[in-house]
């Protein structure tokens, strides 16, 4: 994988990770957190940001121990809390394609990726296009955009 980028949206915010590689081959997030509204506009600009960002991340010890940059940001108690009302989303670039992973609404109290709403495009497509099927699902989940 090449980059991955996340967007976590909740009670009326949108809160975007950098992300590091792990040595176990996983993501890791890592500070900074971008703090910003969940609009095309503010979005769009933060993206760019964290994808830069994230593209030039060095491989990251595999550490239990860190505190959590998202729990830090959103000052939620725990990710439990964040899925009730929450919305989170993945996006992977590879040299082949791009992939969204959203998660469902309110499952069980922890985010769950829907294996049905998996979306995928060229490589080519831009980041404007991908940030719109993300804000389409984003407003059809009114309880992430209530504060």
């Amino acid at each position: 994988m090449k980059v991955r980028a996340s967007i976590l949206i909740w009670k009326g915010n949108a809160y975007i990770p950098t992300m590091a590689p792990c040595e176990n081959g996983l993501w890791s997030i890592i500070e900074p957190v971008i703090v910003t509204k969940p609009e095309m506009e503010t979005l769009l600009p933060s993206i760019e940001e964290i994808i830069e960002s994230n593209l030039n991340q060095q491989v990251v010890p595999d550490d239990n121990k860190r505190s959590n940059p998202i729990l830090n940001a959103t000052k939620a108690r725990s990710w439990y809390k964040l899925a009730e009302t929450g919305a989170s989303y993945l996006i992977d670039w590879t040299d082949d394609q791009i992939t969204i992973n959203m998660t469902l609404p309110g499952k069980k109290n922890k985010f769950m990726f829907d294996k049905d709403k998996i979306k995928q495009f060229p490589s080519d497509t831009s980041i404007r296009d991908i940030l719109s099927v993300i804000l389409d699902d984003i407003h059809s989940r009114p309880e992430t955009l209530t504060p």
